[in-house]
């Protein structure tokens, strides 16, 4: 479930997209698989995996946050990607 969706531009041009929607997986296990998509489409991640996660390609940032859910939703993981214009 989409719990945010939005995009916004800085003053100097660099745009930021964020998604954060709810996960059935744990904490752990969320952070390790968006790690892992972000890392097999070539951004580099630090060697130890742990919430939040920053990687880098070329201009581009993304940050990935997770934190424990309530109720249903094991995890609420927020995706965050800034890049240059």
């Amino acid at each position: 479930k989409f719990l945010q969706n939005y995009q916004s531009t800085a003053n100097d041009g660099r745009v930021q997209f964020t998604k954060q929607f709810t996960s059935n997986l744990s904490v752990e296990a969320a952070v390790k698989k968006y790690t892992e998509f972000f890392k097999s489409s070539g951004w580099t991640a630090p060697s130890t995996i742990k919430s939040p996660v920053v990687l880098l390609k070329k201009a581009e940032t993304a940050m990935i946050v997770v934190n424990k859910g309530t109720g249903e939703a094991n995890s609420v993981v927020e995706v965050t990607l800034l890049q240059k214009k």
